[in-house]
């Protein structure tokens, strides 16, 4: 373990206590421990006091120290009980952290703690109760009432520990040492179901100086042995989740036929992955030519893990079709979100979306006849191209000013140009009113998004697409649950400022 010098950092009450233990000497009379289930029960009293709703997902027990030898002087052989708690709470509306300052009988002997009472110097309070502008807490789900005593935990978590302390000397004492102990509902990579678990944190490896871990099941007992653990805060290391492999999927080229076949391909390798939004991309001259047929080019879903904690990944499904009309089903790599910021989306219940062919294909005869789109790109041109440039020169003679103009002719191969481009592509969206945007180059401008959200139905989920006229913009909306279709217009707007509402014509 890393230790100060005793003396650094002491405060003014810090070295009072020291004078104070040097007069009154030690004692043999035991200081008595508080019960950890008391202080756990304290904490959720005062939870209920700011807000009855507020729910226990994070707790710690800090400040282990040294225990106290039969002398009075601290046992360098064993750790002393907790000095302090802190409890993270959370409710739907607000979040609260509550630390209690437990055991200070413990650290000295109590006539030192009398006496500093008796003269009046101030001391930290027993607690303190903090309501957080967000969570510092990455979990969500609460803690049952009943867990596994900290005492046995730490029985169970110290004899999994042995080959990683083995040896003599202080180092190796220190090792075996407890740190801290946390309590979090545990989560991992294959997405068992959630359960409590104590994690116990000892003092360093004497090869590696990490500091010795292990977790505990708080309803068995047994100890935890797992990859892929959940981290305790934002800041904590996190190993990252697995990317999905390709798959191969017998459908055509319609949304109803696609749905059910994607969400079962992501079912069988991470049940946990729901979708949450949908970009479908189709060519004109294939649905005018067929509008019975197949209509889809292209099919982007966003996908989203979601965990008992602020911890969630996102990931896109990408189905395309070769030219032999075998359809490939492949994922960008996941990216993992952790914070509040970063809310988890609503996910939609596959099974429970109702069937979209109809509805997009009446949005698909919304487009014109010879409709297309015109976008510019920044690209590389690997042609050649002649500059002319003009060089004066103006001697100066006894005469005066003679000008003379020199024509000189460059080549330059290579360079990137913008260009311009015509398409028929044409885009879909599945949306949900309150979900964020998903910043993807296939999902909408992030303007005309805002749009939308506030036009549709609360907590809908929406079919919708835009026409561009060389004026306005049309936006068509159907409620997948109702059918009811609303149409808006705009100035045309390429996402940098607010959308203008326009007239329909």
């Amino acid at each position: 373990m890393h230790r100060r010098s005793f003396f650094a950092g002491l405060s003014v009450t810090g070295l009072l206590v020291l004078l104070l233990l040097t007069l009154v000497g030690p004692t043999s009379v035991p200081a008595a421990t508080e019960n950890p289930s008391d202080v756990i029960q304290r904490a959720r009293t005062e939870a209920k006091k700011v807000a009855p709703d507020l729910r226990l997902v994070q707790l710690q027990f800090m400040n282990f120290g040294f225990a106290q030898g039969a002398s009075g002087r601290p046992d360098l052989t064993r750790e002393g009980p907790p000095t302090g708690a802190l409890f993270d709470f959370f409710s739907s509306r607000m979040a609260v952290r509550i630390l209690i300052r437990m055991n200070r009988d413990t650290r000295y002997p109590p006539d030192v703690y009398r006496q500093l009472r008796e003269r009046g110097v101030p001391m930290a309070p027993d607690i303190e109760v903090k309501t957080l502008a967000e969570p510092h807490s990455p979990f969500t789900w609460p803690l049952p009432d009943t867990v596994l005593d900290i005492d046995k935990a730490i029985d169970t978590a110290r004899s999994a520990i042995t080959a990683d302390c083995a040896g003599d000397g202080s180092t190796t004492r220190g090792c075996r040492l407890v740190q801290h102990a946390e309590l979090h509902m545990h989560w991992n990579e294959r997405g068992d179901t959630a359960s409590p678990v104590w994690r116990i944190t000892f003092g360093q490896h004497p090869r590696t100086l990490e500091s010795v871990k292990r977790d505990v099941d708080a309803k068995t007992g047994r100890l935890i042995r797992n990859e892929g653990a959940p981290p305790t805060s934002f800041t904590e290391p996190d190993l990252k989740p697995e990317r999905l492999t390709r798959v191969f999927l017998p459908v055509g080229r319609t949304f109803d036929s696609l749905w059910a076949a994607v969400n079962e391909a992501v079912r069988k390798q991470d049940p946990r992955y729901k979708a949450y939004a949908v970009t479908l991309v189709t060519h004109l001259r294939d649905y005018q030519r067929s509008p019975n047929g197949g209509y889809l080019s292209q099919a982007h879903i966003r996908l989203a893990r979601a965990t008992p904690s602020w911890i969630w990944d996102d990931l896109e499904a990408h189905l395309l079709w070769r030219a032999d009309a075998q359809a490939v089903l492949d994922f960008s790599t996941p990216e993992r979100f952790q914070g509040p910021r970063q809310s988890v989306p609503m996910t939609i219940d596959s099974g429970k979306l109702a069937s979209a062919d109809s509805t997009l294909r009446a949005l698909l005869d919304q487009f014109p006849s010879g409709y297309f789109e015109e976008y510019t790109a920044f690209e590389w041109d690997d042609g050649c191209r002649q500059v002319w440039s003009n060089t004066v020169e103006s001697p100066v003679t006894w005469q005066g000013d003679r000008v003379q103009r020199t024509t000189t002719v460059h080549s330059i191969c290579g360079e990137f140009r913008t260009k311009y481009h015509r398409t028929d592509l044409v885009y879909f969206w599945l949306s949900h009113q309150p979900n964020r945007m998903w910043l993807y180059g296939v999902g909408p401008i992030k303007s005309e998004y805002e749009m939308v959200r506030a036009a549709a139905l609360k907590d809908a989920w929406t079919w919708w697409t835009r026409v561009k006229h060389a004026a306005y913009w049309q936006y068509f909306m159907v409620d997948t649950a109702t059918g009811k279709s609303a149409t808006q217009c705009t100035a045309p707007n390429g996402g940098s400022s607010p959308v203008a509402m326009r007239a329909c014509r």
